[in-house]
């Protein structure tokens, strides 16, 4: 895709590997991203427990009333709700109307319009954010 949404980028990236590697529609993908250093299982062991299409936390748990997506750090969705997602972002060319818009709100848009059965990670991730700077790491 002609983008500098780099996480528009990423999701397709993901589609594509999805697609070329024939991953089965309904493998669960689990996603984190290496910033992160998981503390506790507890997120990994509920979405592979789960039989829900998506496990994902939403993003109001740290920026509070200005969360509008869901964390894409770390989320466990069936393939083809990620091969999915790409393909609603080409179609008609989506992607261009959301320019620069955090792929967290765009994702978090998609699976509520979707008819996917899927959960909204209640308790805390319990991963440790690890910056590249000099700032204090971050639990969420």
């Amino acid at each position: 895709l002609k983008t500098m949404n780099k996480g528009i980028l990423e999701f397709e990236n993901i589609s594509n590997y999805l697609l070329k590697d024939s991953v089965p529609d309904n493998e669960i993908i689990l996603k984190l991203t290496g910033r992160y250093l998981i503390k506790k299982g507890d997120f990994i062991n509920f979405a592979c427990n789960s039989t829900s299409s998506f496990v994902v936390r939403k993003d109001s748990d740290v920026w509070g009333e200005r969360g509008r997506g869901v964390h894409t750090f770390l989320f466990a969705a069936q393939a083809i709700v990620l091969k999915e997602f790409n393909n609603w972002l080409i179609d008609g060319n989506r992607y261009l109307a959301y320019g620069m818009t955090p792929v967290e709100w765009i994702f978090a848009e998609y699976l509520d319009q979707s008819s996917y059965g899927g959960i909204y990670y209640p308790h805390s991730l319990n991963v440790l954010a690890r910056y590249s700077s000099p700032l204090t790491p971050m639990d969420v």
